[in-house]
């Protein structure tokens, strides 16, 4: 992998690094990134940055299930080995294995989520960036060295990137695209809360194991749209233990009511998931609103869920 700058990987420095859309990355493959990303936008799609320079932090971390708990305060290498050891995600560089294992520990690699991942892949490869990991749709590194009118585009956008290097919170419209469209149910191939849940489940059994908890969590949120009419036809199709497109949209996004009974029900009901989380963090959970990381700590969290499993 890629050493720059003299840096030991997982202890690059934040003052070497720029800020796109939220994370922090290598300049020149930050200033890749953030023509991609910008591209993508112009062509009238969102992407959301979720991560880029990943420290390596301490072994104790892959004990920790929240990130913001870690030695970093964040995300890094030993909780994401946490995780991948815990089946909670499909792949992580192995920090077992001595230092120099990530590309994010270069911060030369960033995941992100868009609602055209084909688009966002065809744009990145202009840019020399691939996807090389089959099972991480959202894992995106520099691949080919740039030339002509590309390169130029790309150095100019890295010194721009140098010289106004205070970070920024990412596009609230792209925030607000994405949630919207999650609440609406995105019924694509790599949809990444689709994704997610496939990867939860692998056997029949726990196929309906996952959907039983799903009814039973919500209590009845899933019979219901925004207008409290049933929905009825999705019902057989949760009730099979399917987990297919349809019964994943159903049950997590065919209702609004879904959104207010996540909070409500997932948070804040200690007995439903056997939570042991404070006040304020449920707050904190509940001002957050739908997420991804809340998708997987209610379910594959859930001490229902483990004592099946």
């Amino acid at each position: 992998m890629p050493a720059w700058g003299g840096f030991r990987n997982g202890y690059v420095p934040i003052d070497a690094l720029v800020f796109v859309d939220g994370v922090w990355l290598e300049p020149e493959f930050g200033a890749r990134v953030s023509l991609s990303n910008e591209d993508l936008r112009a062509d009238g799609y969102w992407v959301i940055e979720n991560e880029g320079d990943r420290p390596l932090g301490i072994p104790s971390d892959m004990l920790v299930r929240d990130a913001s708990k870690t030695s970093t305060g964040g995300s890094n290498q030993w909780y994401q080995w946490g995780r991948k050891e815990r089946d909670e995600t499909p792949e992580a560089a192995d920090p077992t294995q001595g230092e120099g294992t990530s590309e994010h520990g270069w911060a030369m690699a960033d995941d992100s989520n868009s609602n055209n991942p084909p688009r966002r892949k065809a744009i990145s490869a202009t840019y020399g960036c691939v996807y090389p990991i089959a099972s991480e749709t959202w894992h995106r590194q520099p691949r080919y060295p740039l030339s002509g009118a590309i390169a130029a585009r790309v150095e100019a956008r890295k010194q721009k990137l140098l010289g106004n290097n205070t970070p920024t919170p990412p596009q609230e419209e792209d925030i607000m695209a994405s949630l919207a469209e999650v609440l609406e149910g995105i019924r694509t191939e790599n949809d990444p809360i689709l994704k997610i849940l496939q990867n939860l489940v692998s056997t029949p059994e726990q196929d309906r194991d996952f959907i039983e908890l799903l009814n039973k969590i919500y209590k009845g949120a899933l019979d219901r749209d925004a207008d409290g009419s049933a929905i009825g036809t999705y019902l057989p199709l949760l009730r099979t233990g399917a987990i297919n497109e349809a019964g994943i949209n159903a049950a997590i996004v065919a209702s609004l009511e879904y959104k207010r009974r996540f909070i409500q029900v997932l948070y804040a009901d200690p007995n439903v998931l056997n939570r042991t989380a404070g006040p304020a963090e449920v707050e904190g959970w509940a001002n957050s609103g739908l997420t991804l990381d809340g998708i997987r700590a209610a379910v594959l969290g859930s001490a229902e869920y483990k004592s099946k499993h």
